[in-house]
C-alpha cells in the first residue's frame, strides 16, 4: 500500500482521534435566563446515526472528507429531519434504545453583528456534545442536564451551517456513571437559541436577601467584561434605583438597605421586577426575596417553621421522553399542588429551568440536584472537576429563583472515604457560590443498625435519607426504631414508598396492588410525621417513569412507585392518602 493510502486510512484504527477536540470545554458563560433570544433554532434538524464516529475521525465537518473528486459518505442537508428539542428515542424506531453518537445539522440566516457579540445557547444535551459552525470547531460540553453557551461571533458568515455531534454512551467516569434507575434518553432535548449582546455585556448577576434575620438588606452582584469605574444601573421594583461601580475585574457588588420589603413565601409568592442596565445591555427578570435557614431540627422560611409537604419527581414523558413541553411541566406542578404539596424534589438531575420559574410563581419550594448517583469514580480528580462544573452550571442557572431552597449534591452513595471527600468538596463549592441556600444529599440508611450513620450528615445543612421499610426490607417496627433515635439536624425523608401497577387491586399485603401501596403510605406517614427531627417528606415518586432496570410483567420497563400513572392521567389510591394527610398538616 502506498504511503498516501496509509495516511488516508490512518483514522480507522486511531484510538486517539478525540485528542484534537480536547481543551475547548464549554460552560454557561453568559446568563441568558433573563434575556430574549435573537433567533431560535428549534425546529427541523437533519440527523444521522454515527456508530463509528466517522464524523470526528474523518473531520466531516470540514466538508472535504473522502476521496478527492469522489463520492462522500455524508450529505448533511439531505438526511431525515427531527424536530428539536427532542429525545431521539421517542422520534424514530431505530433510535428507541440507541446509545452512541448522532450528528445533527441545521442552517440559519445571516446575523448582522454591528460590533455586537453573538452567543449560541443550548439548554441541555445528553450527554457529550461537540459544536461546529461553518467548518470551525467551537467547543465541547460534558454533562447532560445543564445549559452552556459559546461565543460564535468570529465564525459567522452570510449563510451559516451548524453541526452538533451528540453522544449519550454510558461510561464509568461520567456523571452519572454506568447504571441508573432512569432511562438514558439521548438528544438535544432543550432549546437551541442565538443571543446577541453588546461587545461589553453583563455576563451574570445574583440578587438575594441577606440571611441575617433583619429582612431589610438585598445584595446585588454583577459580572461583566467591562472596565474599572464603569457603572451598572440597578432597579428592583420600588425598592432600589441605584448604580454599581465596576472594579478592575469588571465585577461589582453592593448591599442595599430597603424598606417595606414584601417577602416571597409559599402563601404569597411575591415577585419583584428587576432591571440591570450596562452599555446598552439590559436584563429584565422577576425575583422573589426570602430567607431559608435551619434551627435545631427545624427548617425556617422567613423566620417561621415550615413542614415541607413534598414529593419527588423525574423529568419523563411517555410521548416526549425528557423533552417535556411547557404544558407537561405545568401538569407536573399541578399534580403536586393538587396533592397539597408545598415542596418538590426534582430528582436526580437538573430539570428544565422553567420548572423553577413556574415554581416561583406558584409558591412551591424546590430541592434541586446533580446526578452524583449511586457509584461513580469518586477517586478521580477529573470526575470531581466534572461534578463541580455540573453543580456550578445548575447554581448559576437557578440562583435567582426564590423557590429553590436546597442544593443536593447526590443520591444513595456508599459511605467511603473517597466518596466523603468528593461530596464534601461539592458541598463546599455550593456554599462558596451561594451562601443563601441550604445543602443536602439523599443518603442511605445503615440497615445493620437501622440508623442514620452516614458521615455526610455532619457536612450538610439538611440530612436527606432514603428508606423503603415494608417494600425492599424491614418492617414498620424497624421504622419505629429509626424515628426513636436522636438527630440534631432537620431531616427530609427524601424517598419512601412502594410500587403499584395502575388499577391493579387485591389484598392490602399483595405485591403490586394499589391496596399494598396505600397501606405502606398510611403507616409511613403516620410514623414519620410523629418524629421531631423529620422536617419534610418527598415520597418516591409523583408518577411512574421509564427505566431499563424494571422488567417484570407489571413493570415492563417502568418504575411503578409513582402515585400517578406514567401518562399522568390515573391517580392511584396512595395519591389520595397523601393528599388527605397533607391537607391535615
Amino acid at each position: 500500500m502506498a504511503k498516501d493510502q496509509k495516511e488516508e486510512y490512518s483514522h480507522i484504527h486511531d484510538d486517539n482521534f478525540m485528542d484534537k477536540y480536547q481543551g475547548k470545554e464549554l460552560t454557561n458563560d453568559l446568563n441568558c435566563e433573563a434575556r430574549d433570544p435573537f433567533i431560535t433554532l428549534d425546529g427541523d434538524w437533519n440527523y444521522s446515526i454515527d456508530i463509528y464516529d466517522s464524523f470526528l475521525r474523518e473531520e466531516w465537518y470540514t466538508g472535504e472528507a473522502g476521496h478527492e473528486g469522489g463520492p462522500k459518505d455524508f450529505s448533511f442537508s439531505e438526511w431525515e429531519t427531527m424536530e428539536l428539542p427532542a429525545s431521539w428515542n421517542n422520534e424514530a424506531e431505530e433510535l428507541s434504545y440507541y446509545e452512541g453518537s448522532v450528528i445533527f445539522h441545521r442552517e440559519f440566516q445571516q446575523v448582522k453583528t454591528n460590533n455586537d457579540k453573538v452567543f449560541l445557547r443550548i439548554g441541555a444535551i445528553n450527554y457529550e456534545s461537540l459544536i461546529f459552525i461553518n467548518k470551525h470547531y467551537v467547543g465541547k460540553h460534558s454533562g447532560g442536564f445543564t445549559p452552556f453557551t459559546a461565543d460564535i461571533t468570529e465564525y459567522l458568515e452570510k449563510n451559516n451551517k451548524i453541526l452538533v455531534l451528540v453522544n449519550n454512551d454510558r461510561k464509568k467516569d461520567r456523571i452519572p456513571s454506568l447504571i441508573t434507575d432512569w432511562f438514558n434518553y439521548g438528544g438535544i432535548y432543550r432549546e437551541v437559541e442565538i443571543y446577541k449582546v453588546p461587545e461589553k455585556q453583563i455576563s451574570d448577576y445574583f440578587s438575594y436577601l441577606v440571611p441575617d434575620g433583619e429582612y431589610n438588606k438585598i445584595k446585588v452582584s454583577v459580572e461583566t467584561n467591562g472596565s474599572e469605574g464603569e457603572k451598572v444601573e440597578v432597579k428592583i421594583g420600588n425598592l432600589i434605583d441605584d448604580e454599581l461601580k465596576l472594579n478592575s475585574e469588571g465585577k461589582a457588588e453592593k448591599v442595599f438597605e430597603v424598606k417595606k420589603l414584601k417577602l416571597w413565601s409559599t402563601d404569597n409568592p411575591y415577585l419583584y421586577n428587576i432591571t440591570l442596565s450596562y452599555n446598552g445591555d439590559v436584563i429584565n427578570d422577576q425575583i422573589g426575596f426570602r430567607q431559608v435557614e435551619v434551627e435545631g431540627n427545624d427548617i425556617l422560611v422567613n423566620g417561621e417553621k415550615i413542614f415541607l409537604k413534598g414529593v419527588s419527581a423525574h423529568e419523563d414523558s411517555v410521548k416526549n421522553g425528557k423533552a417535556l413541553t411547557e404544558a407537561e411541566r405545568l401538569e407536573t406542578l399541578k399534580l403536586a399542588s393538587d396533592m397539597n404539596c408545598n415542596f418538590m424534589r426534582l430528582a436526580h438531575y437538573p430539570h428544565h429551568e422553567n420548572m423553577s420559574k413556574l415554581a416561583d410563581k406558584l409558591g412551591i419550594l424546590l430541592w434541586e440536584e446533580i446526578p452524583v448517583y449511586w457509584s461513580i469514580s469518586f477517586d478521580k480528580e477529573e470526575v470531581l472537576a466534572n461534578g463541580k462544573k455540573q453543580l456550578r452550571e445548575l447554581i448559576n442557572r437557578d440562583k435567582n429563583r426564590a423557590s429553590v431552597i436546597i442544593w443536593s449534591v447526590g443520591n444513595e452513595n456508599p459511605d467511603t472515604e473517597a466518596r466523603y471527600n468528593f461530596m464534601s468538596s461539592l458541598i463546599d463549592e455550593a456554599k462558596k457560590i451561594d451562601p443563601s441556600r441550604l445543602t443536602s444529599a439523599a443518603c442511605l440508611l445503615n440497615l445493620d443498625k437501622m440508623e442514620i450513620t452516614d458521615r455526610l450528615q455532619d457536612k450538610v445543612d439538611v440530612i436527606g435519607i432514603n428508606e423503603y421499610f415494608e417494600w425492599y426490607y424491614g418492617t414498620f417496627d424497624d421504622l419505629e426504631h429509626l424515628v426513636s433515635t436522636e438527630i440534631d439536624k432537620p431531616v427530609i425523608v427524601s424517598e419512601f414508598g412502594g410500587s403499584a401497577a395502575p388499577d391493579k387491586h387485591g389484598e392490602k399485603n399483595e405485591l403490586w396492588t394499589e391496596e399494598n401501596q396505600k397501606r405502606i403510605y398510611q403507616k409511613q406517614l403516620e410514623l414519620l410525621t410523629g418524629c421531631e427531627w423529620v422536617a419534610g417528606l418527598t415520597p418516591w415518586i409523583l408518577y411512574d417513569f421509564k427505566t431499563p432496570k424494571r422488567i417484570n410483567k407489571y413493570q415492563q420497563m417502568y418504575n411503578l412507585k409513582g402515585l400517578v400513572s406514567k401518562d399522568k392521567k390515573y391517580k392511584k389510591l396512595a395519591y389520595y392518602v397523601v393528599q388527605e394527610f397533607y391537607n391535615k398538616l
